[in-house]
């Protein structure tokens, strides 16, 4: 957020407050985007373009939680999240309830 408020002033508010609502329309519809390229396997992971910012949301979802495995940069080495699903999985105590 640093280095986008350095950018300028409001830039890191904006990504913020972008982030805070896509999780909100993806705890509403999480089947809406598709299934992460080449992913196979349970559970199925989705992700979310962060419209004007070079970032993703990285999620999956169960019957009661939007689960966000990350914030992942879109030039970052891709799939370097893959490890967090099941951790995320075996620990949902920072998900967001549907």
């Amino acid at each position: 957020m640093r280095w986008y408020n350095g950018r300028k002033a409001t830039l890191g508010t904006e990504l913020v407050q972008l982030a805070s609502k896509y999780r909100k329309e993806l705890a509403l519809n999480p089947d809406r985007w598709a299934v992460f390229p080449d992913w196979v396997g349970e559970p199925v992971v989705r992700s979310r373009h962060l419209s004007k910012f070079p970032y993703r949301i990285v999620y999956y979802a169960d019957d009661k939680h939007l689960n966000v495995i990350a914030y992942a940069h879109e030039s970052r080495i891709p799939g370097y999240w893959q490890s967090r699903v099941s951790f995320w999985d075996a620990n949902p105590v920072k998900t967001i309830t549907k």
